[in-house]
């Protein structure tokens, strides 16, 4: 996506205005097209941070996930296999609870988010 939206915004305009004006390419790159890609990366962080989430919760709950001293919300929602200890110690749920929310609230700032301007 941003490759695309930077070769449809090579040939616009005011970059080529800015080319002829012997702006230099750093310059070029900050100042005239990383504020144009500012929606198309805000874009692309909140569509994906929720799937890159949701792929390492499903990565780690198969074991496939990061390894044993490294926390993960995976492997700890691994542990919900055994039903029989949720009575016994309900902090058990706080993983999937805290995926529930997180991915919520990230779906929430997605669809909430062109109405807000």
């Amino acid at each position: 996506m941003v490759r695309a939206s930077v070769a449809d915004m090579a040939g616009a305009g005011h970059i080529l205005h800015a080319r002829a004006g012997g702006c230099r390419p750093l310059r070029l790159l900050w100042f005239h097209l990383l504020p144009n890609l500012r929606p198309v990366l805000s874009a692309q962080f909140w569509i994906l941070v929720p799937v890159f989430l949701l792929t390492e919760a499903n990565l780690g709950l198969l074991g496939l996930g990061l390894t044993e001293p490294l926390p993960s919300l995976g492997s700890m929602l691994a542990e919900l296999q055994n039903y029989s200890r949720i009575p016994e110690a309900p902090w058990i749920l706080a993983p999937a609870l805290l995926l529930v929310l997180i991915i919520g609230n990230l779906h929430f700032v997605v669809s909430g988010r062109d109405t807000w301007e």
